[in-house]
């Protein structure tokens, strides 16, 4: 199979809500998280970031909820 694709949805009304994804297992897909609902400012998201892509265990993201969209404070998953 190919590489696995997800959106992360836009986060609920509450401020300031931690998410954090991180991957446990690998097979030989990458997994690409699209960087729809997410802020590209005011966060450490790079200017015309689309994806966030985890291809070893262990890549992260993480992500607080402010303003109905979410913030990308860091992670070790490949922004491009």
């Amino acid at each position: 199979g190919g590489d696995l694709a997800a959106t992360l949805a836009a986060p609920s009304s509450q401020d300031g809500q931690i998410k954090i994804i991180k991957m446990t297992v690998r097979t030989s897909n990458n997994y690409t998280l699209a960087m729809t609902n997410i802020s590209m400012s005011g966060g450490y998201t790079p200017t015309g970031t689309t994806t966030l892509t985890f291809s070893a265990v262990g890549h992260s993201a993480v992500f607080m909820a402010v303003g109905g969209k979410w913030v990308y404070l860091g992670g070790s998953a490949v922004a491009s």
